[in-house]
């Protein structure tokens, strides 16, 4: 009886997880901290036109995102179709700290 109980508990527990993870306020924060970065990687590498580029695509794409998340539509979506959002921006922005890691040191001095 009490292992039922714990499983409901547990179920629970997963699905408001999952909604709290989907929900568009929390993939609009996402698609924020993804912008933020490719701002910031453009700053660091601002001698690469071709990165430059990137990054106003980038932004545009985050600026488009940020206003679909904000239609009633965007909740009749899936939950698969969100997660994979989800998925795809948490990728999105892994890459994006990857590239910022492998910056170059802006001086040759050492502090």
């Amino acid at each position: 009886m009490w292992h039922w109980i714990l499983d409901k508990w547990y179920r629970f527990l997963d699905r408001h997880r999952a909604k709290r993870e989907l929900s568009p306020e929390n993939l609009k924060v996402l698609t924020e901290e993804i912008k933020d970065i490719a701002e910031l990687s453009s700053r660091v590498w601002a001698k690469d036109q071709g990165l430059q580029e990137r990054v106003r695509k980038i932004c545009h794409e985050m600026d488009q995102l940020s206003q679909l998340l904000e239609r009633s539509s965007f909740k009749r979506l899936p939950e698969n179709k969100k997660r994979e959002l989800h998925s795809s921006l948490v990728v999105s922005r892994d890459e994006l700290l990857k590239g910022l890691q492998s910056a170059p040191c802006p001086t040759d001095k050492v502090q």
